[in-house]
């Protein structure tokens, strides 16, 4: 807000107050106002085209989420984070090939990215090969790891390790991260115990909440009539 006070036409402070506006408020009739101020004041910025991704991106339009990551990169080629939310943006969408292609080009301008290592992870898991999936997600922080290993070893069906994974994870971070708790559930076919975390993670108003409709780690839980409740409550299109 002093941004703005001091300069109320950059582009980048209004791109700013989108992000907290989506991630912290949940508020997308305001995101959606900065993020088209932000591009008032410079068509060609490249955070504003990225931040006008976001939206689009959350409610599954991925055709029209995806060109502005692009539009961005050109305009700042390079900027890793940009790289990295076109990866997020493939994955989501289910084209993983383009999310690797977009991830590697990360990873090059910024090797030590725990995002970068984490979406490493996810995509080996979609390949189905956890084993090198776990490497990746161990390069990140410490809570990457830990839920890589709950993902990997019941991938690997070593049983007994990911039921301990699991266990250390929830103990760990019970308050710190139950949507990543609700994502090892769903990817273990524990629907309810799922839902449960899910609930924990919307009341604490946890930030990757904005992603469920589009996150392939819930696909599970879609057809459930919980998810669209939960849907409902977060004033995302069913």
């Amino acid at each position: 807000m002093q941004a703005l006070l001091l300069d109320p036409n950059s582009a980048d402070a209004h791109a700013a107050l989108a992000r907290i506006l989506f991630f912290h408020d949940w508020d997308w009739r305001a995101t959606n106002g900065e993020v088209h101020r932000a591009l008032q004041a410079d068509p060609e910025n490249a955070s504003a085209l990225d931040w006008a991704s976001y939206l689009p991106e959350q409610s599954g339009r991925f055709d029209q989420a995806l060109e502005l990551p692009r539009r961005a990169i050109a305009k700042d080629p390079l900027n890793p984070n940009l790289y990295l939310h076109l990866g997020w943006g493939y994955y989501w969408a289910n084209r993983l090939d383009d999310a690797r292609v977009a991830l590697d080009r990360a990873l090059d301008l910024n090797p030590t990215s725990p995002l970068g290592h984490r979406l490493a992870g996810r995509l080996l898991l979609a390949d189905r090969r956890p084993a090198e999936a776990l490497s990746e997600f161990e390069r990140g922080d410490e809570a990457d790891g830990q839920v890589g290993r709950a993902l990997a070893y019941h991938a690997m069906g070593r049983r007994a390790d990911a039921d301990s994974a699991l266990a250390q994870l929830e103990k760990n971070f019970l308050d710190e991260d139950p949507y990543a708790i609700a994502q090892v559930h769903a990817f273990r076919g524990e629907i309810d115990l799922a839902f449960v975390w899910l609930d924990r993670a919307f009341a604490k108003h946890q930030g990757n909440c904005v992603w469920i409709k589009v996150d392939p780690m819930l696909a599970i839980l879609r057809p459930d009539p919980r998810f669209r409740a939960l849907l409902r409550k977060m004033r995302l299109p069913e």
